[in-house]
């Protein structure tokens, strides 16, 4: 008796992989021992889907008889798997920067690799805040996961920078001016663009002092940083200028004797000085005029002080006149005197030459006294005391040393004349 016995069938499933939210590949195996004819074939399935959580999965071969053969063998399976890997899932933060001393702004960045829609989504922060210097400073990323997705990702993060920037701090310097040698005054100016209440503050200074001349002087500016704060600006400075302006003067002059007699030896002398409270002492020259005329050079100032002798003014009043022209820290001034120079007495009296009638109630008297003199001229119409002299004119004779005036005689029986020094 024959026995036919069934004959070995090997089913072998390929293992596979995929990552996590991908669709499953084409599963694949082989049959080992069929024999021809037998029109047995196997097709592969897993459970696995897209939203199958990383892990393995059985794959599950499935035989097609068509022809009834399969009773004709004894099957042994090699299980496949399938095997679901973690997906990619990158977080990037997107860098950015603020000044120093502003709010941060809104961190943003972005999640490229989720699969199934699944929520997970990432939130920016930074642990900087307003107060917080220069520099740069880590963009932290924090992902939310409410669905218990996050394990099924490899987790890739680029995290972002922070860049907190200088602030700009204008410091502006007030100009001024002063005149010469007085002392500088308050320097003023003001800081704009302070952050978080820093106790920056500015002082104010300039090399001039009481004795610079005239011209323009920095202001220099000074930062005072107790707290260190100083390296979170960046300072713009609007510089300030000290203008220091010549200086009034006073001027007063004086002589020496007033009135004098003609011929007299008498010194002008002038003392220019400084206006005003203040150091500083005017130098250069006085010009010294007499009825407005120069009287010779200028006269350089010593010590604030200049002398003009003369002896040569004319008989009368005379307009003496100190001129100071200024110098670079000083400006110009002028005083002035009027000199009285009185005629030397004649040696001889004066005398009436001669008195003639012009028949037309007038009198033409003519005189006789000193050259250059001035004489005044009285008459009386009775010399019994008191006598009243009335003063008629004066007059100074020529170089003959004589002089004439016409008088009225109408209605005087008689009349008296005479001529003296004033």
């Amino acid at each position: 008796m024959l026995t036919v016995n069934p004959a070995p069938l090997t089913i072998n499933v390929d293992s596979t992989n995929r990552s996590y939210g991908a669709t499953n590949a084409v599963f694949t195996g082989s049959l080992i021992g069929l024999q021809p004819g037998a029109g047995i074939t196997a097709t592969f399935t897993s459970a696995a889907t897209t939203n199958s959580a990383v892990g393995t999965y059985a794959i599950v071969p499935s035989l097609s008889d068509p022809n009834g053969r399969l009773g004709n063998y004894v099957i042994t399976t090699n299980q496949g798997t399938l095997t679901v890997t973690t997906a990619l899932l990158t977080v990037t933060a997107t860098s950015t920067n603020r000044s120093y001393g502003v709010t941060n702004p809104v961190f943003t960045g972005s999640l490229s690799g989720l699969r199934n829609n699944d929520n997970i989504s990432a939130t920016f922060t930074s642990a900087a805040t307003t107060n917080s210097p220069v520099g740069s400073y880590p963009i932290a990323v924090s992902l939310s996961d409410p669905g218990s997705r996050l394990g099924n990702y490899t987790l890739i993060t680029n995290g972002g920078t922070l860049v907190v920037s200088a602030a700009g701090l204008t410091l502006i310097v007030d100009s001024t001016n002063r005149v010469y040698g007085a002392s500088n005054p308050l320097f003023s100016g003001a800081l704009t663009g302070l952050r978080n209440n820093d106790n920056i503050t500015a002082t104010f200074t300039s090399t001039a002092t009481t004795n610079s001349p005239v011209g323009s002087y920095p202001i220099v500016a000074s930062l005072n940083d107790p707290g260190g704060r100083l390296s979170n600006y960046a300072v713009t400075t609007n510089s300030g200028t000290l203008i220091v302006t010549a200086v009034g003067s006073t001027n007063s002059l004086v002589s020496s004797l007033n009135p004098v007699p003609a011929g007299s030896n008498v010194t002008f002398t002038a003392t220019v000085a400084r206006a005003g409270l203040g150091a500083g002492q005017p130098t250069g020259s006085i010009q010294f005029l007499t009825n407005g005329v120069a009287a010779g050079p200028a006269v350089t100032l010593v010590g604030g002080v200049a002398s003009l002798s003369r002896t040569n003014l004319p008989a009368g009043t005379n307009l003496v006149q100190a001129a100071y022209a200024g110098d670079a820290n000083f400006l110009g001034s002028t005083s002035s005197l009027f000199q009285v120079v009185t005629a030397n007495q004649p040696a001889d009296p004066p005398v009436v030459i001669g008195i003639q009638d012009n028949g037309d109630g007038t009198a033409t008297i003519r005189f006789g006294g000193a050259p250059g003199v001035p004489y005044k001229v009285e008459a009386t119409t009775n010399l019994v005391p008191p006598i009243a002299w009335t003063i008629l004119s004066t007059n100074t004779p020529g170089t003959n040393g004589e002089w004439t005036i016409t008088a009225q005689t109408a209605g005087t029986a008689q009349r008296f004349y005479r001529a003296g020094v004033p």
